[in-house]
């Protein structure tokens, strides 16, 4: 026999269908396969979860199918998909799916049974794919309960506004707005600056804040001062006792003696532009925007309306015309005159300005009587239209022309309108502020120039004490390092939803929701719960 085997002799050693048998690796690689696949379609079904509960089967399969929790202020509606879903249409469609698909009208449908959204602008251009985004476009939901519904992405914004001109509005107009925004900084190339920075005050109201914020309020030639002894009424005399001096007495007014937020002290209630402190508006929940100043509140305590130095405690009304003012003063001096004069009363007609009875020629005692209310009526007015009242915050107007004061002698007051005050209800129109939020900065950080001993402190009432976008990015910016003066910088937040709203946006004063007060038809709290309006009651 030969040493050495042969391949032909190794081969016979060897099955030549070894490959088509299982071995025991293999065999139980195999086994185990098959249990995931059970135990995963087990799994899926929502059986292996609660085999007890067959009931919860739907429920349970449905929450597999979920990308998480959905928002706390849609948690009622965990396990309703069909509130807000519809078979087969991508909720979150954008302009790319848009072109395959067609609109996502059922799905903003499901959304606005609850939430008004109203266009981002009238002036958008219809057929721009841009403006075709559905809701859950830009708002995404199950993605936890405490994540924000609106706290969206720059880039949904910017995919327009980084160039308006883009067809992105409608051909022929002009936005009101930049056309090219990227970012916020204080790079004019990435965010303008801000528009009421840039503008002249359109109000006509004779004011200059550091005029009032100096020591004693004293007037320009440093000739008078106002003293907390004053203050007549003794609300203000309280109102108005820190801001005394403890030894001079000399009042020195600050932001907040003028200017106040929402919130209030409680039980009381701010007078709002139409109210007075006898008739308070409604008591305003804390909020961001600052209360109008209004005479009543701010002006009153300084700057009353007296006209007859025998009888201080007589004042006229604020927000009359001078028309109306003459008639006021009219009745009381009037009704002064009979009261003293008890013969006359029954000839008086308060709303004739008369003693002349019909048919009869006029007395010379009821003539005496007309010359001597005619006469305090006079130098009434003249103290009231004078540079000292009405005239000293006010202008005039006649037959469209402003007038610096009223002619008396032609008799004729009515003629005469005091002008609108025409103060912007808000300044940042496009945008919102949030005062309480930044209530712990001291005003001066941001409003320098209505200080006094400002470097640049401002003299004209037609100034805008507004800060400029620099202001602002000293905080709203990313974290970073600055000058020696200011190791830190940046850390608040500064996308575009930090002050920019979508829909509604140039409406700042109204709510979100304030075009669809009056649905055309109201969800019973059943319907409401299973998001659906045609539910049976």
């Amino acid at each position: 026999m030969s040493r050495f085997e042969s391949s032909k002799q190794r081969t016979v050693r060897i099955p030549l269908d070894y490959y088509k048998r299982l071995d025991r690796l293999t065999r139980w690689g195999l086994i185990l396969s098959g249990v995931a696949v059970v135990a995963a379609i087990w799994w899926a079904s929502g059986l292996g979860w609660d085999v007890r509960n067959w009931s919860r089967w739907s429920e349970r399969s449905r929450s597999l199918a979920t990308h998480g929790a959905v928002t706390r202020v849609h948690a009622s509606w965990d396990n309703q998909c069909e509130a807000c879903h519809v078979p087969f249409t991508p909720i979150g469609q954008n302009k790319w799916t848009a072109s395959f698909v067609g609109g996502s009208a059922q799905s903003d449908a499901k959304c606005q049974s609850c939430h008004a959204g109203p266009r981002h602008h009238a002036d958008q251009n219809p057929e721009d794919k841009d403006a075709l985004i559905a809701c859950a476009g830009c708002h995404h939901d199950h993605r936890g309960r405490d994540a924000s519904l609106v706290r969206i992405a720059e880039n949904h914004c910017t995919q327009c506004h980084s160039d308006l001109t883009a067809g992105h509005v409608k051909p022929g107009y002009t936005p009101e707005v930049a056309v090219k925004v990227t970012r916020f900084d204080a790079d004019p190339e990435h965010h303008p600056e801000f528009r009421a920075s840039r503008e002249r005050d359109p109000g006509r109201l004779k004011f200059n804040h550091a005029r009032h914020m100096i020591k004693g309020i004293a007037s320009p030639d440093g000739g008078s001062v106002w003293t907390h002894d004053q203050f007549a009424a003794p609300a203000d005399k309280k109102r108005y006792q820190n801001y005394a001096d403890a030894v001079s007495k000399e009042i020195t007014l600050d932001c907040a003696a003028c200017h106040r937020l929402d919130a209030e002290e409680p039980g009381t209630a701010p007078a709002i532009s139409h109210g007075s402190p006898e008739r308070p508006g409604p008591v305003r929940a804390a909020g961001r925007l600052y209360l109008p100043v209004t005479f009543e509140n701010a002006c009153r305590a300084c700057h009353t309306l007296d006209f007859d130095p025998a009888s201080p405690d007589l004042v006229m009304d604020h927000r009359i015309q001078p028309g109306a003012v003459h008639k006021a003063l009219w009745r009381i001096y009037a009704e002064e005159y009979v009261t003293q004069n008890p013969a006359l009363l029954d000839r008086y007609d308060p709303a004739m300005k008369t003693w002349k009875v019909p048919g009869r020629v006029e007395s010379d005692e009821e003539k005496k009587a007309r010359a001597a209310v005619e006469r305090k009526v006079r130098n009434a007015e003249k103290i009231l239209f004078g540079a000292k009242k009405c005239g000293e915050c006010h202008e005039y107007e006649s037959e469209g022309q402003v007038v610096t004061q009223i002619d008396l002698d032609d008799g004729k007051p009515e003629e005469v309108k005091v002008r609108s005050v025409n103060i912007p209800e808000v300044w940042f129109f496009h945008s919102e502020f949030d005062h309480s939020a930044h209530r712990a900065v001291d005003c001066k950080q941001c409003h320098e120039r209505a200080y006094p001993d400002a470097a640049n402190s401002s003299t004209s009432s037609q100034d805008v004490l507004l800060p400029s976008i620099k202001i602002c990015t000293e905080c709203h910016a990313p974290r970073g390092r600055g000058s020696a003066a200011r190791t830190v910088v940046g850390g608040a937040s500064f996308d575009c939803t930090e002050c920019h709203r979508y829909h509604n946006g140039d409406a700042p004063l109204q709510g979100l929701g304030a075009s669809a007060n009056n649905p055309e038809s109201a969800m019973t709290i059943r319907q409401f719960l299973l998001g659906n309006p045609s539910a049976p009651q």
